[in-house]
């Protein structure tokens, strides 16, 4: 029998022997004597060098996944799940035989990167065979440290998030991270999804096979303060003198609480061997790896996968009935609906223009329309882009339809031409009525950015929205037209071509266009761009361009840069304008930058203004006496 697994088990079962550090008795080796045996404190890697491991999961997991549902927002807005709108506990056997091959394509002296794919892939779960090989076959990179350690996975683009859980579940047990000095024991820690974990490992003897060791590995820190672990994890391996695994064995029993809730528990054994195998198709440089995990075409691919769940609520119906289904689903939960449509439009691509005429018989305000056009969007392929365009470009589509389908396109994760070319055609009908057309154009302004958003990863796509902006700016005939390509720039958020189109216009005498140049850097990331931020802002002279790009220093992503600006900032500013995002930036971060809590006291010693101070007071503890601590 074959089928498709729901891999939200496969995830639960596997993630715990990458997350939780599932290992087990086996191999002791020879007992340590006076001398104990020497590991290497850094791993050789050699561009070339290539080894193969036969691996064998296997285990069950009983999850309660109400109860993980009953803790989450459907992400879409709504009310959180109820307790009858998902699966409840749900048992489940997984065995998993496999061979992963790597070949180190890149290292330095900070470690290497490991081309890898698994081979002879052969997934059971309750006794029926996944289909999915291929994917899981799919290859990947692995990013090591010099001492051993996973500091990254890499799959391609768009590869199935659960499929990339199970593969990092079979893989990451096999890295050890050697010890920093010499020793018979040392320790080790990462952080994973899980939490904060440390392993202790200890060297228990050496053979001919290589250096015998025993790992233990415990939870340090877990994602919630009300959610606890209890159970063991343990593994011995045998490492070669070069500090390469040879095989391991390794079993975990670990139950998982929310309070006095239970949670889940896994029980399951990992074996991993070195072997000779015959090599398989996979890249043998760092090039061909990235140019693998770039394929558009495979991303393209993964628009068209299908939650195995839900294949037997779409299968065989019509887009009239499925539509009805799917209003049904969203009036108990979103979630669920936008998922039911989603995948019923992956399953059947050309129903994609039936769906979007059916949900126009909703009203403007209902959520059958707005999560019904969010599914066709995170449907995402052609023929859903098409339907989108479609209701953009239809002379019969409503205004609201029209407002929809463009709001709807700016999540497109792989937008088609067609896509931009539809939209920029929208924004620039729009933009020669003037500023009285402001509401939409503002939405098709800001879509056509966000459609080369740099995240994205569609350089050919962003290349072209970039173009488009860069020579609107240029021919600009007036503040509304500088303006409007500087919004859309924002959402672009590529700091290395975006800045410098921004930077003619920070000289400007018109205020608006100068505070529009500082919210391009909204979205971009990396010191250099705070940096560059900082200094534009150290020029500016008014107090209400200040206040506006003080805001969009709280929004930009964390750096060293931006810390040290804001710190700087509380100390020497007295504005209230830029003081209170400042205060809000800074207080944000107090969990991870214990010094924040300190630098946001000082300051009530020197800040007079009430309002500064309520702001303080929401971030640290006000004394008895109303003063600071």
């Amino acid at each position: 029998m074959r089928r498709t697994f729901d891999l939200r088990l496969a995830g639960v079962m596997l993630v715990a022997f990458s997350s939780a550090a599932q290992l087990a008795p086996a191999h002791a080796g020879s007992p340590i004597g006076s001398a104990t045996p020497s590991l290497p404190h850094l791993v050789q890697w050699e561009v070339g060098d290539a080894r193969a491991y036969r691996l064998r999961s296997e285990g069950h997991t009983d999850v309660d996944f109400a109860l993980l549902a009953r803790a989450l927002s459907n992400g879409l807005g709504g009310n959180s799940v109820t307790p009858g709108t998902t699966l409840g506990r749900t048992q489940s056997h997984y065995a998993i035989e496999a061979t992963l091959h790597w070949r180190v394509v890149a290292s330095d002296a900070t470690g290497a990167i490991l081309a890898a794919r698994l081979a002879d892939v052969d997934a059971q779960f309750d006794d029926a065979t996944d289909d999915r090989t291929e994917l899981l076959e799919t290859p990947f990179l692995i990013t090591v440290t010099a001492r051993g350690a996973i500091h990254a996975f890499t799959f391609p683009k768009r590869y199935p998030e659960a499929l990339a859980e199970l593969v990092r579940g079979l893989v990451a047990p096999l890295a050890v991270e050697l010890p920093a000095a010499a020793g018979a024991t040392w320790t080790s820690g990462d952080a994973s999804a899980d939490g904060l974990f440390e392993s202790r490992h200890v060297v228990t003897g050496k053979d001919a096979e290589g250096i015998s060791v025993h790992r233990t590995r415990t939870p340090v820190l877990l994602p919630s303060s009300t959610q606890t672990q209890r159970g063991q994890a343990s593994a011995d391996l045998v490492l070669a003198d070069a500090g390469m695994l040879e095989w391991l064995e390794s079993t975990e029993d670990m139950t998982t609480q929310n309070g006095n809730a239970f949670v889940g528990r896994h029980v399951g054994r990992l074996s991993a061997a070195r072997i000779e195998a015959a090599p398989v198709a996979m890249p043998t440089t760092l090039e061909e790896a990235q140019s693998v995990l770039a394929d558009p075409a495979f991303a393209r691919a993964r628009f068209y996968d299908v939650e195995p769940r839900l294949v037997a609520s779409i299968e065989g119906r019509t887009a009239r009935v499925i539509v009805a289904d799917f209003s049904a689903e969203v009036a108990k939960n979103q979630a669920a609906g936008h998922a039911l449509l989603k995948n019923y439009l992956r399953h059947y691509p050309n129903a994609s223009t039936e769906v979007a005429k059916a949900l126009s018989a909703y009203g403007a305000d209902s959520a059958e329309l707005v999560v019904g056009f969010a599914a066709l969007s995170a449907a995402g392929h052609r023929e859903a882009q098409d339907a989108l365009v479609a209701t953009l470009t239809s002379p019969a589509s409503t205004s609201v339809l029209r407002e929809r389908a463009i709001i709807s396109m700016m999540d497109l994760e792989m937008p088609e031409t067609f896509v931009l070319d539809a939209v920029w055609k929208v924004r620039n009908q729009l933009a020669a009525q003037g500023p009285k057309s402001s509401l939409s154009l503002s939405i098709a302004n800001n879509v056509y950015g966000a459609l080369g958003d740099i995240k994205k990863g569609n350089a050919e796509i962003t290349d072209e929205v970039l173009a488009n902006l860069a020579g609107s700016l240029h021919a600009a005939a007036d503040r509304f037209q500088v303006i409007l390509a500087l919004d859309a720039l924002t959402n672009v958020g590529d700091f290395a071509r975006v800045a410098p189109l921004a930077a003619p216009h920070f000289d400007s005498v018109d205020a608006g266009v100068r505070t529009a140049a500082f919210v391009t850097f909204r979205r971009m990331t990396g010191e250099a761009a705070f940096d560059e931020f900082a200094e534009r802002f150290a020029r500016e002279r008014d107090p209400a361009v200040l206040h506006e790009a003080a805001l969009v220093a709280r929004e930009m992503a964390p750096t060293t840069a931006r810390r040290s600006w804001a710190l700087r900032q509380l100390e020497t500013c007295r504005d209230r304008g830029v003081l209170i995002p400042v205060v809000r930036m800074l207080g944000d971060e107090i969990a991870t930058q214990p010094d924040h809590e300190a630098a946001l006291r000082a300051a009530l010693a020197t800040t007079t203004d009430r309002q500064v101070r309520r702001e303080i007071f929401a971030f640290v503890t006000p004394t008895t006496a109303g003063g600071h601590q």
